[in-house]
């Protein structure tokens, strides 16, 4: 268990409103009221594996692994228990740290499956290292049916010069699930950092993603796919710091929405230090059906004008006309063309992933979609 000066129940859910005029749009007091022991094993939606030939490690409900994984003390650089009274909690319930090391010039693949609890929470920390002209790719699974719990993992990634990390994370669940995930990295000169997002369902999941770029020539990208039916909510923050001069940094988020409420937020800075670098955000949603509620309110920051491109896009609507049209014009239905819309985004983040199994999922999702897709 982490040690902290701060008495839990003083500490604000978070420390920083996300607009002028709301206090948060995460579900922190149903995260807070669903935790407690972890009960049971959750029957998991995506059984087969999404990574060829990775390795393997399970992590259990009661703060157990099994799999190839170096087992520490709790301990975690990049949090803190002061930050908000959700994590403190999670941090002060650690029972071990989990630490993947990748030694200089070594290339490893690991799938991580999360089995959630029935009810209660169950946490997990990871740490990566990621040595100097090395790669790692790394997926995390979580998937639940039936589930009430709240299963909350914290991974920090460290990774050296002219390294590669690339990070999948898997989050499917029913409308009873309370999924959190926070995913901190700190990259050097000349390192490639990306991690993809697929978001599915739940009463409300939470997936966090922060970058620091620092050194010359180095590179973060993001790209997320969520999506949400009726009594459904999934709310993703991005945030990258770009202080690396020669870099490229981007988030790219598309989602659909089938009644639910999705929420996009976050920060794309640029600082003086990120000379020459180039810059974009895009963050898209389709309304389909009607009673959806849709956040998109990511923002760009850009100090001075040392940048060579710094681009921003947002949007949210429903469904173009223009490319309904064109589906029509080839045989294809509404229902079919919206199919292809939602593969299309699905597969640029499953790129590299054996995702049979996700697609599957995205096919049963789908049978429960609306009839109608009028907004």
């Amino acid at each position: 268990m982490l040690e902290g000066s701060a008495d839990i129940k003083d500490v604000p859910y978070q420390r920083v409103r996300d607009s002028p005029t709301l206090k948060f749009y995460s579900s922190w007091e149903k995260y807070e009221s669903g935790m407690g022991e972890p009960v049971g094993i959750a029957n998991p939606i995506i059984n087969e594996r999404t990574l060829r030939g990775a390795e393997l490690v399970e992590l259990r409900p009661d703060g157990s692994y099994r799999g190839s994984l170096e087992e520490e003390s709790p301990s975690a650089d990049l949090f803190s228990v002061t930050e908000g009274r959700i994590l403190a909690k999670h941090l002060m319930s650690l029972k071990s740290s989990l630490k993947l090391k990748v030694n200089d010039g070594e290339n490893r693949r690991v799938e991580i499956i999360y089995l959630a609890p029935e009810a209660g929470s169950s946490h997990h920390h990871i740490r990566i290292d990621v040595g100097r002209g090395s790669s790692a790719e790394i997926a995390l699974i979580s998937s639940a049916r039936s589930s009430a719990g709240v299963p909350i993992t914290t991974m920090e990634a460290f990774v050296g010069e002219g390294s590669k990390l690339r990070i999948w994370r898997v989050s499917v669940f029913e409308r009873e699930g309370l999924p959190i995930s926070w995913l901190r990295v700190s990259g050097r000169g000349a390192s490639e950092v990306e991690v993809r997002n697929v978001l599915l369902g739940g009463g409300a999941s939470f997936a966090s993603d922060e970058i620091s770029l620092i050194g010359s020539k180095s590179a973060a990208k993001m790209n997320s796919f969520l999506m949400a039916m009726e009594g459904e909510k999934v709310d993703h923050l991005t945030n990258i710091s770009n202080n690396s001069p020669g870099s490229n940094a981007s988030i790219f988020v598309n989602g659909f929405n089938f009644g639910g409420v999705l929420v996009h937020r976050g920060k794309l800075k640029v600082t003086r230090e990120a000379l020459e670098s180039e810059n974009k955000l895009s963050s898209i949603f389709y309304r389909i059906g009607s009673g959806s509620k849709t956040y998109s309110v990511p923002s760009l920051e850009v100090e001075g004008d040392f940048a060579v491109s710094a681009s921003h896009e947002t949007s949210v609507s429903p469904l173009p006309e223009i490319v309904l049209f064109y589906m029509k014009s080839r045989g294809l239905n509404e229902r079919e063309s919206l199919e292809v819309m939602v593969r299309s985004s699905l597969s640029k983040v499953l790129e590299g992933m054996d995702g049979d199994a996700i697609e599957k999922v995205i096919s049963e999702i789908l049978l429960r979609a609306p009839s109608g897709i009028s907004p």
